[in-house]
């Protein structure tokens, strides 16, 4: 295994090195979106390489086509138009997401259950089930490619996520999702190396979509098979890309603006746009701040995963820490811009 783990390593940098010189020689024209703060014009491509090479290996030599392949597959149609800036209308997007991810909660034999004492009969019922986790695994999706805007931020976010699910699987002693997330994260860090500080290749939609699928994924497989693990602590696991996509829709329809269009606003732009303020600069410092300063958010998995299973009272205190912690932030930095004004 340590000597496959190393060969994906391998395969992974100089797959990223080749996006990057191939995307250097095809895409000379910067096409800037509202929500960018990229210092020049980076790749789009890194999910190529995350998507070749997990399904590589299964598809090519052994031949198996699971359902967790075509339903990324399905969403990977429309997402690398967008990665080859090819626009596809949001409302477009989120439908073939939705699709994808329904079809995957439908070939799930069961789903976790919730205790909710008096309303188990409703949230455990099959069908509220079935669109609760569909519209999960979508949240997941859309917050990780929310946060794929400053260097790092989306693929160290990532790299958590997928620790805290190994960390479950070893309690559990699941070899499958073991040897999954040990694929993933070694392909992760391949990629981080181009990502982070300098920002040579991003994710992408294929990359945010890809890994936002397969972490929910697991998380829902995880929690269904080992019903003995306290379900809060799933949300715990994708606390940060979740709060994100949740607070985002809220506060746009608050400021009665359409929660499909991007903006400017998340708490990571607010941050880069204030570091580059005091630096009177936008430059790649800047950017590479972002990351270590978001810190309490991304490494919510390997803080607070461990004390999170010893109970469901745990794991909502925790979150509702989080949640202020989130919350205050986003509006001290508001209050601060206003102030500056």
């Amino acid at each position: 295994m340590e000597f496959s783990l190393l060969l994906f390593l391998l395969l992974s940098v100089i797959l990223n090195y080749s996006l990057i010189r191939l995307d250097f020689f095809f895409s000379k024209d910067p096409k800037k979106q509202i929500q960018d703060v990229h210092m020049n014009n980076p790749s789009r491509l890194g999910g190529l390489t995350l998507y070749t090479l997990f399904f590589g290996y299964e598809t090519l030599f052994l031949g198996k086509f699971n359902i967790l392949f075509w339903c990324s597959s399905i969403i990977l149609l429309i997402a690398i138009l967008e990665d080859f800036r090819i626009s596809i209308k949001p409302k477009i997007r989120l439908a073939v997401i939705i699709f994808s991810c329904l079809t995957l909660i439908l070939s799930l034999p069961i789903l976790p259950k919730f205790n909710f004492g008096t309303l188990n009969f409703l949230v455990n019922n099959q069908i509220f089930q079935i669109i609760f986790f569909t519209f999960s695994i979508a949240t997941v999706i859309n917050g990780q490619n929310i946060i794929d805007g400053t260097n790092g931020l989306s693929a160290i976010t990532a790299l958590c996520i997928f620790a805290g699910i190994l960390f479950l699987a070893f309690q559990v002693n699941d070899t499958y999702i073991i040897e999954k997330c040990l694929i993933i994260i070694t392909l992760i860090i391949g990629f981080i190396i181009f990502n982070y500080p300098f920002g040579k290749i991003f994710l992408g939609d294929t990359g945010s979509y890809f890994l936002g699928l397969i972490s929910s994924y697991f998380v829902i497989y995880i929690f269904s098979n080992y019903q003995q693990i306290p379900v809060w602590s799933a949300v715990v696991i994708i606390f940060y890309p979740t709060i994100e996509v949740c607070f985002s829709y809220f506060r746009r329809i608050i400021q009665k603006k359409s929660p499909f269009f991007p903006d400017n606003k998340h708490l990571h732009q607010k941050i880069f746009f204030l570091i580059s303020k005091k630096l009177n600069k936008k430059t790649l410092l800047c950017n590479a701040l972002v990351a270590p300063i978001l810190a309490i958010l991304w490494l919510t998995p390997l803080l607070l995963l461990p004390i999170s299973i010893i109970s469901n009272f745990w794991s909502i205190f925790i979150l509702i820490i989080l949640v202020s912690i989130y919350f205050l932030f986003y509006f001290f930095l508001s209050k601060y811009e206003k102030n500056e004004l």
